[in-house]
């Protein structure tokens, strides 16, 4: 063959092997997801009955331990801010009125809490609160009319080591005067 004539045919191949590398690259691209009506047009959606009548908590599993029923107290701070909201305590003298405590301690941990209400009864004359107000466990101290006498409290708890000691208000039980 002579040069002119592998000229001409370098020129005639090259295109056509670019246009077939093209080609065979064009045809690997996935197909998209069949749509809604696509799928609707197959097979018909089959519905197996589900058995719910297994109740895990029926078997007598020694695993399985029932916990006692909590008996903390619901945090209670609605009313009105200017005072005096009251509510007779079960004719046992005792009034609820909007009022004060002293919280010393708060966690997401009820044991920690726990354990902190415990330390808090053997140091304090006050009446000691666990209050669950989820996600945290609070605990406070006192009951008291004025934020004046909730802060002396919290000027002693202060000292007794209870740094993070502050005055939160809320429903109060207090004796009729």
């Amino acid at each position: 063959m002579n040069k002119v004539t592998m000229g001409k045919l370098k020129r005639c191949f090259t295109p056509l092997l670019a246009t077939a590398v093209i080609l065979s690259f064009a045809g690997c691209a996935t197909s998209p997801p069949p749509s809604v009506d696509e799928q609707a047009m197959g097979a018909p959606e089959v519905r197996v009955p589900q058995d719910e009548s297994f109740d895990p908590l029926s078997l007598d599993d020694e695993d399985y331990i029932k916990l006692p029923e909590s008996k903390l107290k619901s945090p209670s701070t609605g009313g009105t801010q200017e005072g005096s909201v009251r509510e007779d305590v079960g004719g046992s003298g005792l009034e609820e009125v909007l009022g004060y405590r002293v919280q010393i301690f708060v966690s997401d941990q009820e044991f920690d809490a726990r354990t902190m209400e415990e330390k808090a009864l053997i140091e304090f004359d006050e009446p000691v609160y666990l209050i669950f107000d989820s996600p945290n466990y609070k605990v406070r101290v006192g009951d008291f009319r004025s934020r004046a006498e909730a802060n002396t409290l919290r000027q002693k708890a202060v000292k007794m080591g209870y740094k993070d000691a502050w005055v939160v208000q809320s429903k109060v039980k207090l004796s009729d005067r």
